[in-house]
């Protein structure tokens, strides 16, 4: 069922008898797909520059990866456990997380990394990197949603169910 932003009448109706009911509905905050892209980019940035700057390219992108998943997989459910979770909270939270670690490690801040020799980063670990980040980034644009073929054949078996143990239907 897809409720529209606002006041919403609700109609259930069997064989012999029929419900009728309304709902307020809010649609809830998300943040555009530009501002989450730009979020992880500064956590990145943090580590990478911050927290991993004597470290190599490699090993300071992995870190720094890994970490920046971490934080947001951690954040997420510390909120959900204190049942504080919103966009808002999170975004907080997260900030303030990174400005409590780039204010922690500013001596160690470096924009310039050792050069990554193709003999010691050999082509195996820059396609495992790029293959990682392909994954975790970009899986999305190719991941099924309720707008594609996928779902037709949940429907069809939802149909069927409700068919063969007689839900009552329109």
């Amino acid at each position: 069922m897809k409720l529209s932003s606002g006041k919403n009448t609700i109609r259930i109706q069997g064989e012999n008898d029929s419900i009728e009911t309304s709902a307020e509905y809010t649609p809830p905050f998300t943040l555009p797909l530009i501002a989450g892209l730009f979020l992880i980019a500064i956590c990145f940035f943090v580590f990478n520059s911050f927290v991993f700057a004597e470290r190599n390219f490699v090993e300071a992108t992995a870190l720094s990866l890994a970490l920046t998943a971490l934080l947001f997989i951690a954040d997420g459910f510390l909120l959900d456990m204190l049942r504080i979770l919103t966009t808002h909270s999170f975004v907080f939270v997260l900030l303030l997380e990174l400005l409590a670690l780039a204010f922690a490690f500013k001596g160690k801040f470096s924009l310039k990394k050792t050069r990554l020799e193709v003999s010691k980063a050999g082509f195996l670990e820059i396609t495992v990197l790029v293959l990682f980040l392909f994954l975790s980034l970009g899986i999305q644009l190719l991941a099924p949603s309720h707008q594609t073929p996928w779902s037709v054949y949940y429907e069809r078996q939802a149909n069927t169910v409700a068919k063969n143990f007689g839900i009552p239907r329109e």
